[in-house]
């Protein structure tokens, strides 16, 4: 699941240590899986996997080179392929290579009205891309391995009747062992990369999915957040576990306060949230086995109502990259934002304007820059005419300033004349996973 921090109308919960010895065996689910020969890739990528281009901007930051996938449409949407490219400093575009993933069936133009674009998430250690498709009631996972320039995995769901392609998501171990995904909210599954196994472990409507920053664990709490849970998918089991309480006797200007906060992976630690005497909020922090304190403080009427708030520890563990989405400013209509906050000067006092259009990915490998992306929102000609969030440019920033310093254009309106065919990227709804598209920063 996505995770979120909503001030004021979303209860935060998260899951500590286990409490219970109950374990409930999950069944296997029948899978179609077999290895994919290469011809499934239309054309298999002939570039090398670790591009030699070299910086030569220092906010650029140093490593590797920023990777991107992306889902591409051709021939009025009849044709699907995620394609992969990287972000060449040197170049005003996307450099793409030679692959082509193919995705789905050829569909006709009605049925094509109804997709949305697919959830696409590459492993952490950058070696495999992982993205599901459902259509005509029937969902697909799909592995490609990166490394082998192959696709390893496509492996239908049984037994399932498929609605809805854009309420999924995908969620990595941190050893890009397992991958998590669900679909249509109610189906949830992991499969084990080297074997092709999926199980399911929920049939029915869960929140706040997470795995351990380190473990191959998986949290998760049943809807509402009055139970919670861990999965083990090496043993294939499943333990009710009990949330550590938050204590706000320390605090005395607290007015309200969820008693329970949310496991986050990349602080390794637990998240809470609290109203405070004088109308503003606070997040409040505490690492596996550290003490809890104010991560920051928040005063300012744009981001009042907080949907998502996204914080990525630095490299170097030394900064918090956070974002997410607050209300809108008329003007501009600008509602993301993003800022970094050095470990030193917390806890974080917000009162100025800090919504910047941006939504951060993640960190350059030596935490000098970060990766993020720009949306406008248009209304959609064929689902129902509903406003939709399309990705238009993927952004590289500089962290000692919070400035654009290289941008990238993915916009669906305009990609064709840049790359001779449409990239399409959506975030389905505020606060929601973007899909179409994902970056590796290695």
């Amino acid at each position: 699941m996505f995770r979120k921090l909503i001030f004021i109308t979303l209860t935060l919960i998260f899951v500590g240590g286990c409490s219970s010895n109950s374990r409930v065996s999950t069944p296997t689910i029948a899978a179609t899986k077999t290895n994919i020969p290469a011809s499934t890739a239309e054309s298999v990528s002939t570039a090398e996997s670790t591009p030699t281009i070299i910086p030569t901007s220092t906010p650029f930051g140093s490593g590797g080179i920023p990777r991107i996938a992306v889902f591409t449409e051709s021939d009025g949407g009849s044709v699907r392929l995620i394609r992969i490219g990287h972000l060449d400093f040197g170049e005003t575009n996307i450099t793409f290579d030679d692959t082509k993933l193919k995705i789905g069936e050829k569909l006709n133009t009605s049925m094509h009205r109804e997709q949305q674009p697919p959830i696409i998430r590459w492993s952490p250690n950058g070696n495999f891309l992982a993205y599901i498709w459902v259509e005509n009631g029937t969902a697909k996972i799909y592995i490609y391995n990166f490394a082998d320039q192959e696709q390893k995995w496509e492996l239908e769901i049984q037994g399932g009747n498929f609605r809805k392609s854009w309420e999924n998501d995908i969620l990595w171990s941190a050893d890009s062992n397992w991958v998590y995904f669900n679909i249509d909210r109610k189906s949830h599954y992991v499969l084990d990369v080297s074997t092709g196994t999926i199980n399911s472990f929920a049939d029915k409507q869960i929140q706040n999915v997470e795995w351990h920053a380190q473990e191959p664990i998986l949290y998760f709490e049943n809807s509402g957040g009055s139970s919670f849970y861990q999965f083990d998918p090496t043993t294939n089991q499943i333990s009710q576990i009990e949330p550590v309480k938050f204590d706000p006797a320390p605090y005395t200007d607290i007015q309200s306060f969820n008693t329970f906060g949310t496991y986050d992976q990349g602080i390794n630690g637990y998240l809470f949230s609290a109203q405070n005497n004088d109308n503003s909020n606070s997040i409040y922090f505490t690492p596996t086995g550290g003490q809890i304190s104010e991560f920051m403080r928040i005063y300012s009427n744009e981001i009042n109502h907080f949907q998502d708030v996204k914080i990525i520890r630095s490299p170097d563990k030394s900064s918090y990259l956070i974002g997410g989405y607050g209300q809108p400013v008329k003007e501009d209509g600008k509602r993301l934002f993003s800022f970094i906050v050095k470990e030193t000067s917390l806890p974080l006092t917000i009162k100025d304007h800090i919504l910047n259009g941006i939504s951060p990915i993640s960190w350059s490998p030596d935490g000098k820059s970060y990766i993020g992306y720009q949306y406008i929102n248009k209304t959609s000609q064929g689902i129902g005419a509903v406003d939709i969030d399309t990705i238009v440019k993927v952004v590289i920033v500089d962290a000692e300033t919070n400035s654009i310093v290289k941008d990238y254009e993915i916009n669906l309106y305009k990609s064709n004349f840049i790359y001779n065919f449409n990239i399409n990227t959506v975030v389905p709804l505020p606060g929601t996973s973007i899909a179409g598209f994902d970056v590796y920063w290695p």
